[in-house]
């Protein structure tokens, strides 16, 4: 390979990694765009609006009273989140709490990581913790 090829191989593998960092880049501020609009669309995901996520996604297991006590919640095991000696023993952070919604967990229990926004995730996990006690 003489001088000239390969300096003309060098420009064109730095152009080709140019283009593929452009495109990246694009790709990034797009994908940047498109969260946003998520978060904006899902912001302030309010107390009913939580009360709505969780009959439409965790009420057929955990129950609208959050005691498990439902078909599905005595096939699955499913906590019962009304427990004293469940929240007792588990002493779940708000972090643990929307890391098992949003993954899911042994024993049947969904991931809603994909299905639902970080806020409804966030939501869902506070209208969980109010059932504490009850």
């Amino acid at each position: 390979m003489n001088r000239t090829t390969s300096a003309l191989t060098k420009a064109k593998l730095a152009a080709a990694i140019l283009l593929v960092a452009l495109a990246c880049g694009g790709y990034a501020v797009a994908s940047a765009r498109a969260s946003r609009a998520v978060r904006a669309a899902t912001a302030g995901v309010g107390a009913s609006d939580a009360q709505a996520l969780y009959s439409r996604h965790c009420a057929s297991c955990h129950g609208e009273d959050g005691d498990a006590k439902t078909e599905k919640g005595e096939l699955y095991g499913a906590t019962d989140f009304t427990s004293k000696r469940w929240w007792d023993k588990e002493r779940p952070t708000d972090a643990q709490l929307r890391r098992a919604i949003t993954a899911g967990r042994r024993g049947g229990m969904p991931a809603f990581g994909k299905k639902l926004s970080a806020d409804e995730i966030a939501a869902l996990a506070k209208y969980v913790r109010g059932f504490k006690g009850k």
